[in-house]
């Protein structure tokens, strides 16, 4: 379950105990732990780990339901740095930063990571001195996925 947990967040602390009190608030409402509750608690936690992540990213990047919208398109599989730049360049316009910069950004923040041909994964969330590896295949962060595709069906 830990590692679940850790999966979805950051593995930051307040990441952690906040994914464990929605759940929490999940099991009070439905009286009892069962996976209906978890699930329903994920997706509370879903809602507030996004709008972490927004907090973050919007000093930078003002519009980002604009950034979310194109970060939806790429998918929860890994893709191509040049993948990225072509649907990026649809975005770009409105966003108002180099794909490049926004790249190491958003690697920076944890919300990308890097991925080599025997599926290792190299984040900045686990080793703060990682850098983007533009050689590499890139991904989002398997939460990060979760939360923009909960985002979409649940009101924030």
């Amino acid at each position: 379950m830990f590692e679940y947990i850790g999966i979805r967040s950051f593995y930051r602390p307040r990441d952690i105990i906040q994914f464990c009190i929605s759940i929490q608030n999940s099991i009070r409402r439905f009286n009892k732990l069962s996976e209906e509750s978890f699930l329903e608690g994920e997706k509370d936690y879903s809602l507030w780990f996004l709008s972490e992540i927004t907090n973050e990213i919007s000093p930078v990047i003002r519009d980002t339901e604009t950034l979310f919208a194109m970060l939806r398109t790429l998918g929860g599989q890994p893709f191509s740095i040049t993948v990225f730049r072509k649907n990026y360049s649809r975005y770009e316009s409105k966003l108002n930063l180099d794909s490049d910069a926004l790249l190491r950004y958003l690697y920076e923040l944890g919300v990308i990571y890097n991925i080599d041909d025997n599926n290792r994964v190299f984040t900045s969330t686990r080793n703060y001195q990682s850098k983007l590896n533009p050689d590499m295949r890139i991904g989002l962060h398997a939460g990060f996925w979760k939360d923009l595709y909960t985002s979409t069906y649940y009101g924030k």
